[in-house]
């Protein structure tokens, strides 16, 4: 909303303000699902990966859904965009493009996840044995492919505070100690 009240200065529809601006949705952020990786794993490098992808693709989805047409309306209703009409598109669908392939960055840590489930899958645990999880070959490979491939991104996190107990609280909390 700030961008297109900069962009339309004296052109803005103050319609807008009945839209505000995009809700959170916490239920959005997974909580639980990643306190039961991070148990398993013993590694928060996961949710800040997740983190970074989520901020990137509500980035993005706000160029594609609001800038990209903003433009065009403000092409289309004000002289302020001097540029022809094959311009405006060339630019639009470069930038449509340039965000695809950003996203695709993203797709690896799908696959990290995939590897994480094929591992738990393999074998039965109970548990009191889950612990051992987060030593299986498979599970440290995992996490030394997304240190490497997002090594910019987790350099932005602080994910060192990695309580080793917490698998072992959880399982006291369930035993009622």
């Amino acid at each position: 909303m700030l961008a297109s009240y900069r962009d339309l200065e004296g052109d803005f529809d103050p319609s807008e303000f009945e839209k505000g601006f995009v809700e959170l949705q916490s239920s959005n952020l997974n909580i639980v699902a990643h306190h039961r990786l991070f148990t398993l794993v013993g590694t928060h490098e996961y949710w800040s990966v997740y983190q970074s992808a989520m901020a990137f693709f509500t980035s993005a989805n706000a160029v594609l859904v609001k800038q990209i047409p903003d433009a065009i309306k403000i092409k289309l209703t004000t002289t302020r965009i001097e540029h022809a009409h094959t311009e405006v598109v060339e630019e639009g669908f470069k930038e449509a493009k340039l965000q695809q392939e950003k996203s695709q960055r993203y797709v690896q840590l799908i696959a990290e996840l995939q590897v994480l489930s094929a591992a738990l899958e393999s074998e039965r645990f109970r548990f009191a044995e889950l612990k051992s999880f987060r030593n299986k070959a498979e599970v440290k490979a995992s996490i030394d492919r997304l240190k490497s491939l997002f090594a910019e991104d987790l350099s932005k996190y602080a994910t060192d505070a990695q309580p080793d107990n917490a698998l072992d609280l959880a399982q006291e909390a369930a035993q009622g100690r």
